[in-house]
């Protein structure tokens, strides 16, 4: 009898990882590098925030990476690696706005 369970694609063995992959990488790199200068600005160093560029930037590329990586779907990339680069990528972009903000002198949340 055969075995029943399906034989899923997997990234070859100590080859480059995918694009998607690369994606993922630098949208976690990104919310890290937003969620220490966001840790550091909020400890009193408010120029901190002037770093913010650093995941306005990552995130952008992480997210163009994961989209035409996730079209090529080279090396059985699955969905839902695609799905958490982009999530990631959202998110970094994200903080990078609020920092921004933060270091412009926006109130988020005003008081009257």
């Amino acid at each position: 009898m055969s075995d029943p369970t399906p034989v899923l694609p997997t990234e070859p063995e100590g080859g480059a990882p995918s694009l998607s992959t690369l994606g993922g990488m630098i949208g976690i790199a990104g919310c890290l590098i937003g969620l220490a200068i966001f840790l550091v600005g909020c400890m009193g160093f408010g120029r901190a925030f002037d770093l913010c560029w650093i995941p306005l930037l990552m995130a952008p590329v992480g997210m163009v990476a994961t989209i035409l990586g996730g079209m090529v779907r080279r090396a059985g990339v699955q969905h839902t690696a695609v799905l958490a680069s982009v999530l990631l990528n959202v998110f970094a972009l994200v903080g990078g706005i609020m920092e921004y903000a933060f270091s412009n002198g926006a109130t988020i949340f005003p008081v009257p």
